[in-house]
């Protein structure tokens, strides 16, 4: 996919919260504004598939990216960035 023109990229920190099914899982996430103020935690339902190649699924970041025409979506293993978390978004992995 060729990318020309792309508008914002958002991270939010996330960690996995619990199976709902064998289709849905719920992901707690920190939610909000476009300058990296994440002033709560809500839960999210998502597919369940979307962490299958997450081997630990307690530090995630939830990625969009948009632009002309487009948006991406994406979810990565955040375990490089554990001490972060824990210094940062401590209410999140508590």
């Amino acid at each position: 996919m060729k990318i020309n023109n792309i508008d914002d990229i958002y991270l939010f920190p996330a960690k996995f919260a619990a199976n709902i099914d064998d289709n849905h899982c719920m992901i707690d996430c920190y939610v909000g504004d476009s300058k990296g103020n994440y002033d709560k935690i809500e839960k999210r339902k998502f597919e369940r598939k979307i962490l299958d190649n997450i081997d630990d699924p307690t530090y995630l970041f939830l990625g969009i990216i948009y632009g002309e025409g487009f948006m991406v979506f994406n979810i990565v293993d955040a375990i490089d960035y554990k001490n972060v978390f824990k210094k940062k978004w401590k209410e999140l992995i508590m």
